[in-house]
């Protein structure tokens, strides 16, 4: 259960917006996140992230303006039971700087860690996923990106044999880190690899 005091209001400031906030900010797309604790009573959105703020192991909130319905996660994307998705009326926003994702290094990285299924997540899937997010997917400029990015597949719980899809592609071949040898390897763009999407600068 979340309590507000008139104390905390007063104290903490906090505003949600997609124009830019202090705390939070808005993914681009309608999108909520699943395993959301609903809160109790309708309240506006300022008051939902000011909920979060306040709570340290909150890491988003979904709002639904029309409904002023609030729900705060506690989670990390990571597989497809922690994961965000489309859907209608509501907006995710995360709890800076990486609520939702990890960030072993200077990028907030969200990691879609489905490469275990046997869905296909070509290249393209890939970009579309990141773009929806307003992100766009990983790159590695230099050995402390490799570190970083093996740290934060750690942390997701990503399988060691994964394919991580970059951003880095020729016509019909695209490029993919592995985590098991931490190298990089051309692979067909129609092939499956897992999600990493990095926030733009």
């Amino acid at each position: 259960m979340f309590k507000l005091t008139v104390f905390i209001l007063c104290i903490v400031s906090v505003k949600c917006s997609t124009e830019g906030f202090v705390g939070f900010q808005a993914f681009p797309s309608e999108l909520r996140m699943t395993q959301g604790e609903i809160y109790p009573s309708e309240i506006d959105i300022n008051t939902c992230c000011l909920v979060c703020a306040n709570n340290d192991t909150c890491t988003s909130v979904n709002y639904n303006k029309g409904s002023k319905t609030c729900e705060i996660n506690t989670l990390k994307m990571k597989s497809r039971e922690y994961r965000i998705q489309p859907d209608q009326g509501w907006t995710l926003y995360e709890k800076l700087p990486c609520g939702i994702g990890y960030m072993s290094g200077a990028r907030c990285r969200h990691i879609q860690n489905s490469f275990q299924y046997d869905d296909v997540t070509d290249h393209e899937e890939a970009l579309n996923f990141c773009e929806i997010l307003g992100d766009n997917l990983a790159t590695l400029d230099n050995e402390q990106d490799k570190v970083d990015l093996e740290s934060d597949a750690d942390l997701a719980d990503m399988y060691i044999n994964a394919y991580i899809w970059l951003g880095t592609s020729t016509p019909n071949t695209c490029t993919c880190f592995r985590r098991e040898f931490a190298d990089i390897e051309p692979r067909s763009c129609d092939m499956n690899a897992a999600i990493v999407c990095e926030r733009p600068g």
